[in-house]
């Protein structure tokens, strides 16, 4: 989780800050999932010292202490979603990261998939796994589009034939074009800064088919 913010970014900034129009117009199609957390289901839950995933309190409860993404997930396989989801951070520490994982690889040691991120300091990060790796598409950037802090924020991901973006609170942050996958799970992400802990509770999932309109 390295923010380094560039002249780049910044001019991104400017445009993000005036809620820019997006370039193609996503359609819901039939909801292929949804759950509250209200009741334990079937996914990943896990406690490692400071590091615990998982279903309590309604809502899906991560905490970590290390700056290395730790992510959870719970469904799949799909090809073209709209993911929405309530993300509330409940620690207080700006510097972190979290999100919401599109077309991710289940299998041992993968990272392969894309990661759509904000932070506590009010950014946003696009990310991309491969190779055991997790890069930068998009780097990171301040947007006051994104509430900081301790705050919730409605966050809308689309990955939709090669089309991916992020929406915050109903305003589009990004899009862009990637043809490197097209299928894989749902799933969320954090990481924090070294010496710090992040705790985000993710609420209010749907994930429904997307369509792009003609």
């Amino acid at each position: 989780m390295d923010k380094k913010y560039t002249t780049l970014m910044l001019l991104i900034l400017l445009m993000v800050g005036c809620s820019p129009r997006a370039t193609v117009q996503v359609e819901l199609g039939s909801l292929l999932y949804s759950t509250t957390f209200d009741s334990p289901i079937q996914w990943d839950n896990r406690q490692q010292g400071a590091v615990s995933i998982g279903v309590a309190d309604s809502a899906y409860r991560m905490t970590a202490d290390t700056n290395q993404f730790v992510m959870g997930f719970g469904v799949g396989d799909y090809t073209d979603v709209v993911i929405t989801v309530d993300a509330n951070q409940l620690s207080a520490h700006p510097d972190n990261a979290y999100g919401v994982a599109c077309r991710a690889s289940l299998a041992d040691g993968s990272t392969n998939g894309y990661y759509f991120l904000i932070g506590g300091d009010g950014s946003a990060s696009l990310r991309i796994g491969r190779g055991g790796e997790i890069k930068p598409i998009i780097a990171w950037y301040r947007t006051p589009l994104v509430n900081g802090g301790v705050a919730v924020n409605r966050l809308k991901v689309m990955c939709v034939g090669d089309y991916l973006a992020l929406y915050a609170n109903d305003n589009l942050i990004y899009e862009m074009r990637d043809t490197t996958y097209a299928t894989g799970y749902v799933g969320f992400l954090v990481a924090a800064e070294t010496g710090s802990v992040v705790e985000i509770a993710f609420d209010n999932l749907f994930v429904h088919e997307g369509v792009i309109s003609q």
